[in-house]
């Protein structure tokens, strides 16, 4: 990766060795070797238990396709999920058929990736296993889970599907992923702009998108100059980020 930028030495006041520090911070955007990730699970709280007045072995079996995954109602309520809470509250019975929601077989392994997260805090991290979890952790409001998704898609970003990524983004309502996207795309503008995907755009979308990385704020090194007896900040535009 090469970084370039431009300023003026004059305009600074150097230290006694005649050094300029420089304070940089990146994220650096790359994919990974393992193809799963592992989190922390969610903690239980005194109060979810009281809340639900429910014992350790109160659960539910949900029907998922040809397997069974069974979530104490106490797991399913820590998610601060609204679509699980809800479950919790108005499921009485101890099985849930999916049968009838889940009709697609994304949709099915979506949810399934759901149910392994809540009782394993493991998910897969494959580029199109992601983006359909994203999809499904907005849909079913699993707040924590969709963050996930967001930080690791971002790993995945590339010239070619940056374009895929940033709709992924709108269609999810997902802020931080449309946020990070929004920058890549503005420092790599003339290269996207090639891509198959962008020209595909309707203008709607093309202009939606533009208008997006037009608002988006460029990134920034913050140099500070030493002088005695007083320090200062400066902070300088990037002018350009490129792969090589």
């Amino acid at each position: 990766m090469t970084l370039l930028i431009e300023f003026s030495p004059e305009e600074f006041l150097f230290d006694r060795t005649g050094a300029l520090i420089v304070h940089c911070e990146f994220e650096i955007f790359h994919n990974l070797i393992d193809k799963t990730i592992r989190m922390k699970l969610y903690d239980l709280e005194d109060s979810i238990v009281d809340k639900f007045r429910c014992k350790d072995e109160e659960s539910i079996e949900f029907i998922v396709g040809k397997n069974q995954y069974i979530i104490s109602r106490k797991l399913l309520h820590a998610t601060d999920s609204s679509y699980f809470k809800y479950i919790c509250l108005t499921h009485k019975e101890k099985v849930k058929n999916m049968t009838d929601e889940l009709v697609t077989d994304n949709e099915i392994q979506s949810f399934e990736q759901i149910l392994m997260y809540f009782t394993t805090g493991s998910i897969e991290q494959r580029y199109y296993m992601l983006k359909d979890l994203l999809t499904a952790a907005d849909k079913y409001d699993v707040p924590r889970l969709k963050l996930i998704c967001e930080h690791y898609l971002l790993r995945h970003i590339t010239f070619e599907n940056a374009v895929e990524l940033i709709q992924l983004a709108f269609s999810s309502n997902a802020k931080f992923l449309e946020t990070n996207l929004a920058t890549f795309i503005k420092l790599h503008i003339e290269e996207i702009r090639d891509t198959i995907a962008f020209k595909s755009l309707s203008r709607e979308d093309s202009n939606k998108i533009m208008e997006l990385i037009e608002k988006s704020k460029p990134l920034e090194i913050s140099i500070r100059k030493f002088s005695s007896p007083f320090m200062t900040d400066k902070k300088f535009t990037l002018a350009n980020i490129g792969f090589t």
